[in-house]
Order: C-alpha cells, then structure tokens, then sequence
C-alpha cells in the first residue's frame, strides 16, 4: 500500500485513504477521485493568468502512481473531469491520450459534474459515463445535494478544513466522512477549497501530500 495511507472502515466497507487526494475500495480495487478540473490551468492562461506549465504532467504521473501501488482495477471520476471544453490543439490532449494508453487494462467511468457539458474528446478515453454510477450499494454522485436514502460518494464541494499550526492557521484538503455520504477533496491542482463547519457526526481527514491524517483532535 502507498506509504502514508490510511485504513477506515465506512459502510461496513474497507477503505484507504490516500495521500494524492484519493480513496481506494479495497474490495473491488476501485480507485476514486473527485473534481480533476482537466484544462483548468490552460483555460487560465487563456484568461490571461501566467501560471507555471507542467500542471497536467504533474497530475497524471500522480495519478499513475497512485493507480500501480493500489494495484487499482477501475478509476471512477465524481464530476468535473474536464474544466471547460478543450480545444482540439491544448496539449492536455496528447497527453492524455498517451496515458490512457499506458493504463489501457483500467476500466475509467465518469460522474457526470456541472463543467462536463461538453466533454468533447475526452469522452472517447472513457468507458463508462452517466450522471450517476453504481459501486456495490452506494451511489457515486457529483454533487452531494443530489444524494437520496442511498450511501453516496460524492465530490463538488472542494472540501477544506482550518487547522492550527502553532499561532498560525492553514486551510488543508480534507475526506470527509458522514454516515451515508462521503464527500472526497478535489484531485486537480488549481480547484481552490471550500471551507466546511465540521459536523459533530461527521470524521475527517486531512489529505496531505505525503500522508493522510485524522483530525478527530487537529480540528480547529
């Protein structure tokens, strides 16, 4: 397993928690990450913000890893895979192309989010896409206000947490875990955080870059 994983379990389910912003069901191998926001740096510069290249790079040979040392059979996206449609010569495009092509045995299904209107050439890598997926019993859905009775894994909300750090306060990526819903940190580079107000029936997790922390005693 990868160093500085953390095992819970959840719906009576084993589950690591994984530095690089992803959950594993143990089970099925399944391999699950929300809000990669793909195209998201290049529509910026776009936009004419100068950010650093490589962002996408950096992504997909985290991703790999990720996916070998989880020995991951399947990879399923809880919304926003893409940030807006990608022009036909954005270099993401090769890119992934040729990952896919390195991961062509894993199985890739897609929750449908709010920037996947028009997924354009990346629907062509994927296997599986829908508004919503099924894993076992739980409901893999983007956003978590569309959850029913069912247990759902969601994504949407970029989740983070203030945490003290001495006199000083940081805002860090964070799992969050309720009893039928679980709400996973966004997966891409430039997707921001949305500050939650812990729930009292709720665990949580920081997802570090080296290692995933429980925080029933760090919450700020």
């Amino acid at each position: 397993m990868i160093h500085g994983a953390l095992r819970i379990v959840w719906q009576h389910e084993d589950w690591w928690l994984l530095p690089g912003r992803a959950l594993l069901q143990v089970a099925s191998r399944s391999l699950i990450i929300a809000d990669w926001h793909v195209g998201k740096d290049s529509h910026l510069r776009r936009a004419g913000i100068a950010l650093p290249q490589g962002g996408l790079a950096q992504e997909l040979a985290r991703l790999e890893q990720l996916i070998a040392a989880s020995e991951a059979r399947e990879l399923i996206v809880l919304g926003d895979l893409s940030h807006a449609e990608i022009p036909s010569d954005d270099p993401a495009l090769p890119a992934l192309r040729e990952w896919r092509t390195r991961q062509a045995r894993l199985r890739w299904r897609v929750v449908l989010g709010n920037h996947d209107r028009r997924l354009g050439p990346l629907a062509d890598l994927c296997d599986e896409i829908a508004v919503s997926l099924h894993l076992g019993a739980l409901h893999c859905l983007h956003d978590p206000a569309d959850a029913g009775a069912a247990p759902a894994l969601c994504g949407h909300v970029h989740p983070v947490l203030q945490l003290r750090e001495g006199r000083f306060r940081v805002r860090v990526p964070v799992f969050e875990f309720q009893p039928d819903r679980a709400l996973l940190p966004a997966f891409g580079a430039y997707t921001g955080g949305f500050l939650l107000r812990a729930q009292p029936a709720a665990r949580y997790y920081a997802a570090l870059e080296d290692r995933v922390l429980s925080l029933a005693q760090q919450q700020s």
